[in-house]
């Protein structure tokens, strides 16, 4: 029984051992329509039945390196889920949680392309694999979104978030399947090892874990302003949000459409509107452009100050035992 259904597990061989794994348990509601690029909101369904889902990789491009099968841009905005792997006897015992973030340069990738089976089996630890939003339903600033939203809704790192609300749902559920609480690490590749380090260095995040493992991770972080890159004048960047919302603009309605003619509440309904496979279909198609800006350093969720200086600054320390390499 956990906060959001009723999980039914199974058991699962590892060669001559067994586990114990539950599959595809949500950890917020879906972030679709108005939820689109605001905090993930806590999903309240105690006597549900959690059953498989069909897909739940992220909306991205197909890809053998993000583990996500097909043509073209998939997945779907209905993606906030984790699996839980465990020993198969789970007593008074409580075992350490090892809470995985993939990786897969925060545009690709998902928690079904890693199987810690033979680790739960051998290491006697439970672990614990999310999704998250991704590429620009991830990360994305424009004056249209956060403008109108307070509070967490007017961060730009929603990616982040995600992760964060699923800690969270790991802290309060994890105790039913024979996990320790008090005792998360997390660990990540690549973009998972960058948004490891993401998580030292916000202030939303003390005491959801106890340990933490950044592998092949990096710390760097966009200001708000090269975000949104008015006027397309950084060429470092050439894919921020007020080129491609003009972009978006001129393809899905008309050529003569642009925000500048445009109301706030106006792009921000046309935004909302727009299938999220085409938008992020439109991030695709530009990619030999330029960066596209992914983790910002939004005063939200990351400091101000940004990722490298706010994982420097005390005031931001976590004090948890760290692995970095």
């Amino acid at each position: 029984h956990t906060t959001s259904g009723i999980a039914i597990g199974s058991e699962a061989n590892v060669g001559n051992q067994s586990i114990r794994q539950w599959i595809d348990i949500p950890y917020a509601q879906p972030p679709s329509g108005d939820l689109r690029w605001r905090a993930p909101r806590k999903l309240v369904t105690p006597e549900a039945i959690i059953t498989d889902q069909e897909v739940t990789a992220c909306v991205q491009e197909a890809s053998d390196y993000g583990g996500v099968e097909g043509d073209g841009v998939v997945g779907t905005e209905d993606c906030l889920y984790l699996d839980i792997r465990a020993p198969l006897n789970v007593g008074n015992e409580r075992y350490p949680v090892m809470f995985w973030i993939h990786g897969g340069g925060n545009i690709v990738g998902t928690k079904d392309y890693y199987d810690f089976s033979k680790m739960v089996a051998s290491q006697n630890v439970i672990v614990v694999t999310v999704n998250y939003r991704l590429g620009p339903l991830g990360w994305f600033t424009h004056p249209a979104i956060q403008g109108v939203q307070a509070n967490l809704d007017a961060s730009s790192n929603y990616g982040t978030l995600d992760i964060i609300q699923a800690l969270r749902w790991v802290k309060e559920n994890i105790s039913s399947f024979g996990g320790d609480e008090n005792n998360i690490t997390i660990f990540g590749e690549s973009a998972g090892g960058h948004n490891v380090l993401a998580l030292l260095a916000s202030p939303l995040t003390a005491g959801l874990f106890h340990k933490a493992i950044a592998q092949s991770g990096y710390s760097t972080s966009t200001s708000l302003e090269r975000a949104y890159d008015y006027g397309d004048k950084d060429s470092l960047i050439r894919r921020g949000s007020w080129r491609m919302v003009n972009e978006l603009l001129s393809v899905h309605y008309r050529p003569s459409l642009s925000q500048e003619k445009m109301l706030d509440h106006e792009v921000r309904e046309k935004l909302k509107e727009i299938d999220a496979r085409e938008f992020v279909r439109l991030y695709v198609d530009l990619r030999n452009e330029g960066s596209m800006p992914l983790t910002t350093s939004d005063g939200v969720v990351i400091p101000s100050m940004g990722l490298r200086n706010a994982l420097e600054n005390k005031a931001y320390a976590k004090n948890v035992p760290v692995i970095s390499g």
